[in-house]
């Protein structure tokens, strides 16, 4: 009987970690769409903050009157 528990034991452990690969292949197509936005927003983050460098950079010079 012994064999045969070791079987059973096996089949039970495979089919555990084949549900955890299952469920967390879920998890990372569901929480995808969410990474990508906030990937875009850090993009978009960083733009912003060059264009603010920009302008103050403009704003500097103009009240200087260097341009």
């Amino acid at each position: 009987m012994s064999g045969k528990d070791d079987a059973k034991d096996k089949a039970l452990g495979n089919a555990a970690k084949k549900a955890m690969e299952e469920a967390k292949k879920a998890m990372e197509e569901a929480t995808k769409p969410v990474k990508d936005m906030h990937e875009n927003l850090k993009l978009s983050v960083e733009e912003t903050e060059g264009n603010n460098e920009a302008l103050m950079t403009c704003t500097k010079l103009l009240s200087w009157k260097q341009i």
